[in-house]
């Protein structure tokens, strides 16, 4: 794996657990309808785990670190890690997308920032 590669495989990465984090969400909201999450009640937390959508979640969790450990593999660490910082950008985006949550100007802003910042980092990754 060539590091090019490895730098858009980070960025698949980074999309993998920004789609993890919109099942969570729903997956979560699914199991409780609505209601509050007592985590002292652990068949609460098992019905919460054990909903398809949460369960999908964690699968795609575990596929993204096995392939973030083959990206160490090939990036130093201070180069790949700011690339995950894009979940800030791809998660409020995939929010008000498919969950329909609202997105201040300011978060844009703020994903345009970090935008730039892993831009620099990475060299000409964005330029």
């Amino acid at each position: 794996m060539t590091s090019g590669v490895a730098t858009v495989c980070a960025v698949i990465v980074t999309m993998l657990a920004s789609i993890a984090q919109i099942m969570l969400k729903a997956g979560i909201g699914a199991a409780t309808r609505g209601e509050s999450l007592n985590p002292a009640v652990i068949s609460a937390m098992a019905r919460v785990i054990f909903t398809p959508m949460v369960l999908a979640a964690l699968v795609l969790y575990g596929i993204a670190a096995v392939v973030w450990i083959a990206i160490l593999a090939k990036l130093p660490l201070s180069t790949a890690y700011p690339i995950l910082g894009l979940t800030f950008v791809f998660v409020p985006l995939l929010s008000a997308l498919l969950l329909r949550e609202p997105i201040s100007a300011a978060q844009l802003g703020g994903a345009l920032l970090i935008v730039i910042g892993v831009a620099l980092v990475n060299g000409r990754l964005f330029v």
